[in-house]
């Protein structure tokens, strides 16, 4: 197997974990010293002792974003949602501690201070009745102020997750309107569903930056939600400044952006032989300027739970079923994202080089169905992206900010398959006739996507109530493969170009917090050039296809609040495209057919919603919020299967129509308890009545493996001070539905014989535990707590009940 020497000398730091038949644990000792040191370090750097404590009021309730400061010596804090708060570096001896929050008295003690020792305090506030009469601010969470923007979004603050055992998938898949769809467990390929757009009819961005280059070595279900500060996800119309292709959707992950020193370290082992870890950590020298970051994060699983198949008597395969154990599903990633340079200087806020490196190794089990199984089947793959960032505000004239990205990536993609043997569900094997055929398809198939992205974003806020934005987004990527076990394979001689370029200009009035509208135009350009075989003539014959097409689309959103009640309307709408990706084209080399005739899906998107938020009490708060969608949508590109094939491939529809509704509605008590749930029906309809001048037979079916009708809820007590001042118990139960539905086409075939993924429920529970204001923490996950027969995508049938423990430390040195 070739591998990648700068990746491999990349991760040396985090042990250098291979899969093969007599090794499985990750040897994660390299890991763990790296973790421990870098913790060292950090702490070194305190000499100076902390304080630590809560604000609560008269009726010990908790005081959220709160100030706690030493006037003298210029250094505060600001408590966080439950009250709590930490300063660091406070000299030792006598200081007068200042607490202030909006609507309470000023509070100012006389505290003592010993060197390198945590002292505990814990303050108590009176209501300032004057002055709740007289000022009527409320701070907002970054949450918040995203929820309540024009367009339909959703936004997730992942603080109150990042001690339990998930990734951004499982994380997204608990959102209204969302349904993550996966082929297996850790590491599988998953599809990603959103108001009735899938796939890359939604697109992912990191920070802002498009994810479709990163590779398949980083995807969402190996990214940690640790290296999440934020979710936000939009539904339908996608804002200008993300420069995007995406037909009606998209899902933004913000890292931790934070200027100063910290340190988050994770590790997690469960069910499966699973291993997981994550190390983020920072540096900025408030002096120079100086600033270094880094996400570095390993998964690991042998993704060994069982499933039910048919019995084998012999090479028969029966109707009868039996449990086995997945034999050959093994996943290792390793993956980092390190970033060096200035922020705040005068001639940039931020000017940053960096690197993205990742490797996997991903055994095959099975196809894009479970009728057929592989023993030695996988794919290799590897990115080297080097990264470029420069953001500047008040650009040359006050309110013109710059911002600026690129990268290019030198990454590669390998299938392996060289077995001549016929694999079955018990682990047992029979040799084919043929000795130079593989288990599907003998190949070595490796290819390159070399892909260049840029993006330039140009705002400018004319003074508080209008503002323009101007984004250019370019990518390219051009396929370069070879195949040792068929040399000769025309087709990978040929080029495989794909351009997209996405030129948006926007424009924002805001009338104070009541009214906002958005006005916005993009030109979505595409190119590149591929082959393909015309079998129209008796002698069929590779042609060149030319992929030069440029579109059009405009939209606009508003949002309009009655302050009284706290009631928000919402609404948008929005002609888009979005452009085939390069995998769609040109496949992925696995279980991924190519189609390079694809066109451009074309849609019309509507959404209407409405978001109303109150208080009960002072204690109680509730949020409600609904939305309704339709999508008209042309040339709707959807992923098919045959009866029998192992493989899948992407096609176009003439005509989908989509309409669907949603509701979530939450529950907060105090500190004490969060209750959420939300709920999605949405069907999507062939809404083409003739085809090639005939009567459609699937006119108004409901479009085939596509969930039509699901559900989560999620409940969360948390307990403070249980052993002692500055600790914290959380328990946390989750449970998700989805409804039956078709695997092909509902008017086909027999109604007796008709496959389908059955309706499913899952439950899960967690609990967390931390010390010292979060500085310490552990929890406890139980996934699937039924143990229910669980199926996804093509009805794969996904892993049982599983248990997992995560340990985390956090350091942060403001």
């Amino acid at each position: 197997m070739e591998k990648n020497n700068y990746v491999q000398n990349a991760f040396n730091a985090l042990g250098n974990q291979k899969l093969s038949e007599n090794q499985h644990l990750p040897r994660i000792t390299l890991l763990v010293m790296l973790f421990s040191l870098f913790a060292f370090s950090l702490e070194a750097q305190t000499t100076k002792s902390v304080i630590s404590g809560t604000v609560k009021d008269s009726n010990g309730e908790v005081i959220p974003f709160s100030t706690i400061v030493i006037e003298k010596l210029e250094l505060g804090t600001v408590a966080d949602f439950e009250g709590n708060f930490i300063l660091e570096n406070v000299p030792t001896g006598y200081h007068l501690l200042t607490i202030r929050s909006i609507g309470y008295t000023t509070l100012t003690e006389k505290i003592s201070v010993k060197e390198n020792e945590n002292t505990q305090l814990h303050f108590t506030l009176t209501k300032d009745l004057q002055e709740l009469k007289e000022v009527q601010v409320r701070g907002k969470s970054e949450a918040t102020k995203i929820r309540e923007q024009s367009y339909a979004v959703s936004s997730i603050d992942t603080k109150p997750l990042q001690n339990l055992n998930l990734d951004v998938n499982q994380v997204l898949g608990k959102v209204s309107g969302v349904r993550i769809r996966e082929t297996g467990g850790l590491g599988s390929r998953f599809d990603f569903s959103l108001n009735g757009f899938n796939g890359n009819q939604v697109r992912f961005f990191l920070d802002g930056i498009p994810m479709e280059n990163f590779g398949s070595s980083l995807t969402l279900n190996n990214l940690p939600i640790n290296v999440a500060k934020r979710i936000e996800i939009y539904k339908g119309v996608v804002p200008v400044w993300l420069g995007s292709d995406a037909l009606g959707g998209a899902v933004n992950i913000v890292t931790n952006q934070d200027i100063g020193t910290y340190l988050d370290a994770s590790y997690t082992f469960g069910s499966f032989n699973t291993h997981r870890s994550a190390l983020s950590g920072g540096y900025t020298n408030d002096k120079t300027g100086f600033t270094v970051r880094a996400n570095l994060f390993q998964n690991y699983s042998d993704n060994s739970y069982k499933v039910t198949v048919n019995k084998k008597e012999g090479s028969v395969i029966l109707k009868d079923k039996v449990e086995v154990e997945r034999f050959h599903d093994a996943y290792d990633s390793k993956s980092g994202i390190i970033d060096i340079g200035l922020v705040n200087k005068k001639f940039a806020d931020q000017l940053l080089v960096g690197v993205i490196l990742s490797e996997s190794e991903k055994e095959q089990q099975t196809g894009a169905t479970m009728e057929k199984v592989y023993g030695m089947r996988k794919q290799i793959s590897s990115t080297i992206m080097p990264t470029f960032r420069y953001k500047k505000s008040d650009l040359l004239i006050k309110g013109l900010e710059l911002n600026g990205f690129a990268s290019y990536n030198f990454g590669y993609t390998q299938t392996i398959d060289t077995t001549s043997r016929t694999y079955f569900w018990d682990g047992s094997y029979v040799e084919k006739a043929d000795p130079t055929d593989g288990e599907l398809n003998r190949t070595l198939y490796k290819f390159t996507d070399n892909a260049f992205i840029a993006r330039g974003n140009l705002s400018y806020l004319m003074n508080e109530n209008h503002s323009v934005v101007l984004n250019y987004t370019t990518n390219q990527v051009n396929r370069k493969g070879s195949d040792a076990a068929n040399p000769l394979e025309i087709s990978n001689k040929e080029p495989k170009i794909l351009t997209k370029t996405v030129v948006g200009l926007g424009y924002k009035f805001d009338w104070d917090e009541r009214v906002t509208l958005s006005l916005f135009a993009k030109n979505y350009i595409l190119g590149g050039e591929t082959y393909y075989t015309d079998n129209i003539y008796s002698n069929p014959e590779r042609v060149k296809r030319n992929l030069e097409q440029s579109y059009m689309g405009y939209g606009t959103a508003f949002s309009y609040l009655l302050p009284t009640i706290n009631l928000r309307f919402k609404g948008s709408v929005e002609k888009a495209y979005r452009m085939p990706e390069s995998n769609e084209l040109f496949g992925d080399g696995a279980n991924l057919r190519g189609n390079v005739l694809l066109q451009p899906e074309e849609g019309m998107n509507y959404n209407i919603g409405a978001l109303y938020e109150f208080n009960i009490a002072a204690i109680h708060r509730i949020n409600l919020e609904a939305n309704y969608l339709k999508r008209d949508i042309e040339r709707f590109i959807r992923a098919s299967v045959g009866s029998s094939d192992p493989t899948s491939s992407f096609t176009n529809e003439d005509a989908v129509e989509v309409f669907g509704v949603e509701g979530s509605v939450g529950y907060t008590y105090k500190s004490l308890l969060r209750i959420n749930a939300n709920a999605t029906y949405q069907t999507q309809r062939d809404n083409a009545k003739y085809l090639d001048g005939k009567i459609n037979p699937h006119y108004q079916d409901q479009v085939p493996n596509q969930p039509y009708l699901f559900a989560n809820t999620n409940a969360t007590i948390s307990f403070n001070e249980v052993i002692m001042g500055s600790d914290r118990l959380g328990i946390s139960y989750g449970a998700s539905f989805f409804e039956e539905y078709f695997l092909f086409w509902e008017s086909d075939g027999n109604s007796k014989d008709k496959k389908t993924i059955p309706r499913q429920f899952t439950h899960n529970i967690d609990f967390s535990y931390s010390l010292q204001n979060g500085k310490y923490n552990m929890s406890l996950s139980c996934n699937n707590l039924f143990d229910a027969e669980l199926y996804d995508n093509f009805k794969l049938q996904k892993p049982g009940r599983a248990f997992y423990l995560k340990v985390r430390y956090f350091f942060k040195n403001k």
